[in-house]
Order: structure tokens, then sequence, then C-alpha cells
């Protein structure tokens, strides 16, 4: 039992910090998606 247990724990231990990186990752692709399109509407502008 306690080595399932232990997997267990690990799993979800892995998961957050997993599904953390990919949170942080998404977030950098659509800040860096929003960054490119304000750019070309200040330079639509001028």
């Amino acid at each position: 039992m306690q080595q399932v247990e232990l997997f267990a724990v690990a799993v979800i231990f892995w998961g957050g910090i997993f599904t953390f990186l990919a949170y942080l990752l998404l977030r950098m692709i659509g800040i860096e998606k929003q960054l490119k399109i304000v750019e070309s509407q200040v330079q639509g502008d001028q």
C-alpha cells in the first residue's frame, strides 16, 4: 500500500508542476501574441 500511496503523491506532485509550467508557457505565448498585435496596430496607425 505504501508504494501505491507514494506513486499517487508523485503523480499528483509532478502533474501539478507540469500543469503550472504549461500554464506559464501558454501565458507567455499569449502575452507575446498580444504584444505583436499591439505593435502591428501602432505601425498601422503611423
